[in-house]
């Protein structure tokens, strides 16, 4: 058949050698097409079973079946893209496409997600990945989550995961605050209460021991959450605590191998496919890295683009932050920071106000003790009156003076 007679024979009767039925609903069909488009009828109708000429399929969509079966017939996907069906039924088509081995499908219909991904939430992606095992799929929408990992709550991602999907965002290294992380996490549960059993083992993925107890209260509004959740939060803070006590020295290394070592906090990612990619401040006018474990530096070195000036402050746990460049520095210079000793995780670049500033993230943090010299503030100059120049008698006579007084200071010792 040409092209173009398969695609006035898609549903028609005449010339039909097989019926296929699904869910009590009949679809005729042609068996030259479904074995030349499907490996899975060309093995079926290569065999005894050829002589059949009804075919009941079990545990199929009918809807997918159908539309797989008008692109076996057309090879086209133009009638799924006018149609702007749901996510979770593209992804019914793929299943349906992969079961009865239809090539060409799977692949457009990926390509075809990959487009809507603008106007798709991340996270219903990612749970409808998880659901119909599109490892693919998982990639994209795992890729979209961290591009607006800043805008959890905003973009409302956690609403639309899946039990596993929370799982495997909590594991990722989002580029965002632990409390954004825990809000949404939170509103989770409270939606999802049949998944209470797992609430324990969730919030292990949240450092919750670095949050305020202002930022715990969320527990308690509007309603408090069980008792037994908060008795294995207390448990997880004090274990979350003594297992922060741990610290790491690393000798005239840097402490930061790449972007997999740091999170970004504050700040958003310009561009996460590029390796050169800045960090810009938004919304406010600071950048904040988490080491994500507590090291003992003494040096950072990090480079900065933008007109204006800022300064550098140092924190364990991201709420006291300590001053280790105090000065203004300068944009558009590399800038090599030496202070005291101290136990640091997160880094804060802090812009002069009204500006913005983007940060370089394959930045350096040490601990140096090769020609070490810690660098001091560099004081205002003193204005001073010049004094006028003296003759060789005034002279004389000044000099008389100073050993008068030096010789009085003696007589006093």
């Amino acid at each position: 058949m040409s092209a173009d007679q398969n695609k006035s024979n898609f549903m028609s009767k005449t010339d039909s050698d097989v019926t296929i039925v699904i869910e009590e609903s009949e679809l005729p069909a042609h068996k030259s097409i479904l074995t030349k488009q499907s490996e899975y009828f060309k093995t079926m109708f290569s065999s005894i079973e050829a002589k059949i000429d009804k075919i009941v399929l079990k545990e199929t969509d009918f809807k997918a079946f159908k539309r797989m079966l008008e692109y076996m017939y057309t090879g086209s996907m133009n009638h799924l893209y006018r149609a702007y069906i749901s996510v979770s039924e593209i992804c019914e088509v793929i299943a349906c496409s992969r079961f009865f081995i239809v090539d060409g499908l799977e692949n457009g219909m990926i390509s075809y997600l990959r487009r809507r991904a603008v106007d798709t939430n991340p996270g219903l992606l990612l749970s409808n990945a998880f659901t119909y095992h599109i490892d693919e799929l998982v990639l994209i929408s795992t890729d979209m989550i961290q591009k607006v990992a800043p805008f959890l709550a905003e973009n409302k991602i956690f609403e639309e995961l899946s039990l596993q999907g929370v799982e495997h965002v909590l594991k990722l290294n989002l580029n965002t605050s632990e409390l954004k992380v825990f809000e949404a996490l939170v509103s989770w549960m409270r939606q999802n209460p049949d998944c209470k059993a797992s609430f324990p083992e969730l919030l292990k993925h949240v450092e919750v021991n670095i949050l305020t107890k202002e930022q715990l209260e969320i527990l308690h509004k509007p309603t408090p959450v069980s008792p037994t959740i908060l008795s294995c939060l207390l448990d997880l803070i004090d274990e979350q605590k003594y297992q922060s006590r741990k610290l790491h020295k690393i000798v005239n290394k840097n402490v930061i191998t790449g972007l997999q070592d740091l999170r970004i906090v504050e700040g958003i990612l310009a561009n996460p496919s590029s390796p050169n990619s800045t960090v810009i401040s938004h919304p406010e006018r600071i950048v904040i890295f988490d080491l994500k474990q507590n090291y003992f530096l003494n040096c950072i070195k990090l480079e900065t683009f933008a007109r204006s000036t800022y300064d550098v402050a140092v924190s364990v746990d991201g709420q006291k932050w300590k001053y280790v460049h105090k000065k203004a520095l300068y944009c558009c210079k590399p800038a090599v920071l030496k202070f005291e000793g101290r136990v640091v995780r997160f880094i804060r670049i802090k812009a002069a106000r009204g500006t913005t500033i983007q940060v370089n993230p394959n930045f350096e943090a040490l601990y140096l003790t090769d020609n070490f010299k810690e660098e001091t503030v560099a004081k205002p100059a003193v204005f001073k009156r010049p004094e006028p120049a003296l003759s060789n008698e005034m002279l004389s006579v000044q000099e008389m003076t100073i050993r008068a007084l030096r010789e009085r200071n003696t007589s006093y010792c």
